[in-house]
């Protein structure tokens, strides 16, 4: 790992934005709010503090060249580090730019790993191959603590934007190897972002904590998945690894394995599998922190169908692990299976499902997110597809025998990506992104996405979620653009227009 911090950026490396306001909100389940409406904002990622406030993260510009930005909210949505947020890097990077992380530190401080490219910057914006990965750190008031160029990490060694895993009070980086020769290697990071240890460790898989400075790594080897007991620096615990299973995951996502803590130091782990030549399937797996497999199965009791994209929380204080998926298009429909840790299936051979439908079109049920309650039941929050870049977002309380308590749509159908659930005591804030991308007057594609929000009062108050919160006062109607800038009157194109009962809708002024 290279050591180098170089010279401040300028000031105006990227083009002015446009924002929704100093004041973001959150809004009601019939007109959500925006908490971050930024032109040409592109892939947002968000993480939340312990605190409930929130960081985001997106990237801004063309084809002709990225950067990257940062906003943070507090608990009511406000906007903290001014209307544009910070400049994170401003180093063009190529429009084929990979994946990015962020992570937050346990003082509530962000961590962003990306990868630009600045090695090339003298040659024209298309033709930029390089992708020199570096690392960021900022504090809550947007201060760049690993300064302004970032701790640039090794470019001939390393590629594309280092995975980051926050274990406890320790910062890991997995850096992905530039070729064959140069292997995917571990870091802990210490407190300036540069390497703890001599020297990388080979891994390529994925941590969770366990106990204490303890972490689980899942990964693959020889004899299938497997999973190992590490302390800090990455000396065993178990004398052999804990074999998950011998079925490995077979596509291409370099982080496949979905990783949730029991609370005591286990594990319960969920990755798809192949399921004959060509459908796929969830395996469930849970990993006790001593090292014992308790159980590792496929969730669907099934040899057919293909089951799609799956989506896997736990409940530590009643030993239960939920999964939902999506069923192949000729079944169309949302399934999932509620196991205990010793593998019981508690809903059956084939699980439960919880929405389905007739689409001859082939649509089916989008990003799903799930976060368990007190007592048993579950929150689950998906999007029904109703055309191409058309999704209705639901949310959805199931008891603990897999039936809906309740289920309520959530804003207008638009484009869904990514919705994240966070409990805060009785109430819930669902966050997601949609596309908000529009045909400019002169006819060129405007292509950028908002951040939006809703805070849902007392989840377990099946009176209280169906009430409607109040829309504007005094009983009048407010004005938006599709940008998300106030308006006071309705303008020239497409308008949303929310009334005072809190419901919105969109109004076209020729």
């Amino acid at each position: 790992m290279e050591k180098r911090i170089t010279k401040a950026l300028a000031a105006a490396a990227t083009a002015a934005l446009t924002v929704f306001g100093a004041h973001a909100e959150w809004g009601t389940e019939n007109c959500p709010g925006i908490l971050l409406g930024k032109t040409q904002t592109r892939d947002v990622k968000t993480a939340q503090t312990a605190d409930g406030a929130t960081y985001a993260v997106w990237t801004s510009g063309s084809a002709q060249g990225y950067s990257l930005h940062a906003q943070f909210m507090d608990a009511d949505g406000n906007l903290m580090w001014g209307d544009e947020g910070v400049l994170v890097d401003g180093h063009a990077t190529a429009g084929w730019y990979s994946y990015w992380n962020i992570a937050v530190t346990p003082e509530g401080e962000l961590v962003v790993s990306w990868a630009d490219a600045r090695s090339e910057e003298g040659a024209a914006p298309e033709r930029y191959e390089a992708q020199v990965p570096v690392l960021y750190k900022l504090d809550k008031a947007g201060k760049m603590l690993w300064g302004d160029e970032g701790v640039v990490l090794d470019g001939e060694r390393y590629r594309f934007p280092a995975q980051l895993f926050q274990v406890g009070g320790n910062l890991y980086a997995k850096c992905y190897g530039s070729d064959e020769q140069n292997p995917t290697q571990l870091f802990l990071l210490d407190e300036f972002g540069e390497s703890a240890w001599d020297s990388g460790k080979d891994f390529g898989g994925q941590l969770i904590a366990s106990e204490g400075d303890d972490f689980i790594a899942v990964y693959g080897n020889s004899d299938g998945v497997v999973a190992m007991r590490y302390d800090k620096d990455m000396n065993r615990r178990w004398k052999e690894p804990s074999l998950i299973s011998e079925k490995r995951y077979l596509g291409y996502d370099r982080n496949p394995y979905t990783l949730r803590g029991d609370g005591s130091g286990g594990v319960a782990v969920c990755y798809q599998t192949a399921l004959g030549s060509f459908a796929h399937i969830p395996l469930v797996a849970y990993v006790t922190s001593g090292g014992e497999t308790a159980f590792a199965e496929d969730a669907p009791d099934t040899d057919m169908y293909d089951h799609l994209y799956p989506v896997m929380n736990i409940n530590p204080s009643t030993e239960e692990i939920m999964t939902v998926w999506q069923m192949d298009a000729s079944r169309k429909g949302l399934q999932a299976q509620l196991m205990d840790f010793y593998g019981e299936r508690l809903w059956g051979p084939m699980g439960e499902t919880f929405v389905s439908k007739d689409s001859p079109a082939g649509w089916s049920y989008g990003s799903v997110a799930v976060e368990p309650l007190e007592g048993g039941d579950w929150l689950v929050c998906w999007a029904d597809e109703l055309g191409w870049a058309d999704n209705q977002l639901w949310l959805g309380r199931f008891g603990r025998d897999g039936k809906a308590v309740w289920a309520k749509e959530i804003g207008e159908h638009n484009a869904v990506y990514d919705p994240k659930l966070a409990m805060r005591g009785r109430t819930v804030d669902i966050t997601w992104c949609e596309d908000e991308s529009y045909v400019d007057d002169d006819g060129q594609d405007q292509n950028y996405r908002v951040l939006r929000g809703v805070r849902i009062g007392d989840v377990y108050d099946l009176a209280g979620i169906a009430a409607a919160e109040a829309g504007p006062a005094g009983g009048e109607e407010e004005y938006w653009s599709v940008q998300g800038v106030r308006l006071a009157a309705p303008a020239k194109g497409l308008n949303i227009v929310r009334k005072a009962d809190g419901t919105a809708k969109k109004v076209l002024v020729k």
